[in-house]
């Protein structure tokens, strides 16, 4: 009887080094691909809640006839050292609910159980126990994943800044130029440079260099590292401490473009996109501005109302 022996014959260690070696460099080309489309899909979403914000405040002015000021911290609720009207203080919005300009937008942004929380409380609670528990988050903790840029990596879990109090974390910052703490008025009296030329919301990291930008906090800083989701405050005179205040500019830098933490400057804005940041216009637009822009077509689009005309560049 004779006998078949079939030839059985693995892979030599050799070739599975190949293989190996050839699956790998696959995963290096596709890699950054993956980044790529992950990057636009982030970038696409954060454009979205930027339009989104942009209608917010469209609908509150056709509402109101005005838009909100960059935060309500009433007359009944001044005194004991906190801002007036001069510092970033502001009237009682139309809507009469305290809180930044942010909580006045959460109806219109399908947010109105949050806004009813900030509604229900009263300015009474000024100067007692629950003025502290209010400022702590006891009352404030509420995440609103639409206030949050997915490309921004500073955002913190769950939407809500744990430290050094607890409030929702924003990647968006109002101009206190259109969101004006000091009148109130429509927003096409505000804007006059034309609504298309108006810089009137901008990226900012959710956390820079140990402040964090927050929209649930009632009143402009506490001292603690903790400020309104606001730009513009030292060129519209509300600086109250200016190394909280971000502003249009800082030195000749308009604006930073993927800073790190360490190098992220909270007198500025920031964009967490490659090579531009994400704004919205006056008309309820949204464009991106390149890093390249001159620091006199930035500042001259964040004025809405100083006449002159933007360079090529915008």
């Amino acid at each position: 009887m004779n006998s078949y022996r079939a030839d059985r014959r693995g892979f030599t260690l050799i070739e599975l080094l190949v293989v190996i070696a050839i699956i790998a460099i696959l995963i290096g080309l596709l890699l950054p691909a993956v980044q790529k489309v992950r990057a636009a899909a982030a970038r696409t979403t954060c454009t979205n809640n930027m339009k989104q914000l942009g209608l917010a405040v469209h609908n509150y002015n056709g509402t109101y006839n005005a838009v909100p000021p960059i935060g309500n911290w009433p007359s009944s609720m001044r005194g004991n050292g906190y801002p007036a009207l001069s510092c970033g203080g502001s009237l009682t919005s139309p809507d009469g609910v305290p809180g930044t300009w942010l909580v006045s937008l959460l109806p219109y942004m399908e947010q109105t159980a949050v806004y009813q929380q900030f509604a229900a409380v009263s300015p009474s609670v000024v100067g007692t126990t629950d003025e502290f528990n209010y400022y702590q988050g006891t009352l404030l903790p509420f995440p609103v994943k639409a206030y949050n840029c997915p490309s921004d990596a500073t955002v913190p879990a769950n939407y809500v800044n744990a430290t050094p109090y607890v409030e929702g974390s924003t990647s968006y910052a109002g101009n206190v130029m259109v969101f004006n703490p000091r009148s109130r008025q429509p927003l096409q009296t505000i804007i006059q440079d034309g609504t298309s030329n108006a810089v009137m919301i901008a990226e900012r990291y959710a956390v820079c260099n140990g402040t964090t930008n927050t929209w649930s906090w009632i009143y402009p800083n506490h001292g603690s590292g903790n400020c309104w989701a606001a730009f513009g405050w030292v060129t519209a005179g509300l600086n109250q401490q200016s190394d909280l205040y971000t502003d249009f500019s800082s030195g000749t830098t308009p604006f930073q473009i993927t800073p790190t933490t360490a190098t992220c400057n909270n007198a500025i804005t920031q964009s967490s996109h490659t090579g531009a940041m994400v704004v919205g216009l006056g008309d309820g637009s949204v464009r991106t501005v390149s890093s390249g822009m001159s620091l006199t077509t930035w500042v001259n689009a964040c004025k809405p109302a100083d006449g002159n005309v933007l360079g090529s560049d915008w």
